[in-house]
């Protein structure tokens, strides 16, 4: 193989290694705005917090295993991801007051607004609340009034964290890589 061939291989290692990065660094950077973001929706009403955590806990599983960790084995953030990983499902109280923050900030928006905006969210509340009713299961209350669940107690996860407890790869970033 001459010089051509080894300048093409070089290059197209080199392009494969910056894909990772961008990968990597967008996914962390979608997990701390999601994040981000639950956390002013805990504070302005009509901002859900649930769906933005849930959004940060797949993007850190994806690209920031630390964080996933820190995520799953946290007080508030823990118990949402857990039931969200073991069941698919959402309480049903949450649904609820999802759905009155909602329409209440529709009302709101109604009242102080008019015109094209007022249409704009009044359609992306009526298709992420649809989405929540009608596509998202209830959550049995049994799971959601448990203790917080580290990332080491579900057990039914699709597929184990690579650098959770459990795995026999916590101490190798390179077999965490490999696996990707």
């Amino acid at each position: 193989m001459g010089f051509k061939g080894l300048f093409f291989r070089s290059c197209w290692s080199r392009c494969i290694t910056m894909a990772k990065v961008c990968r990597v660094f967008c996914y962390r950077t979608l997990a701390l705005c999601s994040l981000l973001l639950g956390v002013v929706g805990v504070i302005v009403p009509g901002l859900p917090t649930v769906p933005f955590v849930l959004l940060a806990g797949w993007a850190a599983h994806r690209g920031w295993p630390q964080f996933d960790i820190y995520l799953n084995n946290h007080r508030w953030t823990g118990p949402m991801l857990a039931q969200w990983r073991v069941q698919r499902a959402v309480p049903r109280t949450v649904k609820l007051l999802a759905s009155v923050m909602v329409l209440s900030s529709l009302l709101v928006l109604w009242l102080l607004q008019s015109g094209w905006l007022v249409a704009i969210a009044t359609l992306v509340a009526a298709v992420a609340l649809s989405w929540l009713w009608l596509a998202v299961p209830n959550a049995s209350q049994q799971a959601a009034s448990s203790d917080s669940p580290s990332i080491s107690s579900v057990s039914t996860c699709a597929a184990p964290h690579p650098l959770s407890p459990q795995s026999a790869s916590a101490t190798s970033r390179s077999s965490y890589e490999n696996a990707r």
